[in-house]
């Protein structure tokens, strides 16, 4: 992601912004996944409830810590939308 904080002060593109959103979803989808197999694999009697609360705790601490940042920077161009990913 220092990438995009870079690159943002040169060029002002919202694909080249996009292309970064995908990457950071994707790394967060793979993160989960891996997480969601160990508590699946932890806890095998109990899949359902162990999937259900991984699933239900990840999404509201991400909607959580996204409405922050959200909140706290205010986005006037690339740079300060960079600096909300960071």
């Amino acid at each position: 992601m220092h990438i995009q904080f870079i690159t943002s002060y040169f060029s002002n593109n919202i694909y080249r912004l996009i292309a970064f959103a995908f990457l950071i979803h994707i790394t967060e989808g793979f993160i989960f996944n891996n997480y969601f197999s160990y508590c699946i694999g932890r806890f095998p009697n109990s899949a359902g409830i162990a999937g259900g609360l991984t699933g239900g705790v990840a999404f509201i601490i991400t909607s959580a810590i996204s409405y922050e940042f959200a909140a706290m920077i205010k986005t006037s161009n690339s740079v300060t939308d960079s600096g909300r990913y960071f």
